[in-house]
């Protein structure tokens, strides 16, 4: 994956992923910007699929 792969150096130096306490807030806050990059990234369903293979990797 790429975002993997870009994110090791990151992590390496410190850097690291914070979820958000509120997750359905946060949404509700994104979905604006996800409206306007849908078009770009081939459509809201891929970003809602992103987020919920990312959120799924993320759970303890």
């Amino acid at each position: 994956m790429p975002d993997e792969a870009s994110s090791i150096p990151l992590a390496e130096h410190g850097g690291h992923v914070v979820q958000p306490e509120e997750r359905a807030k946060w949404e509700e806050g994104a979905r604006g910007v996800w409206t306007d990059f849908a078009g770009i990234v081939g459509g809201a369903d891929k970003i809602l699929q992103s987020g919920r293979s990312r959120s799924a990797s993320n759970t303890p």
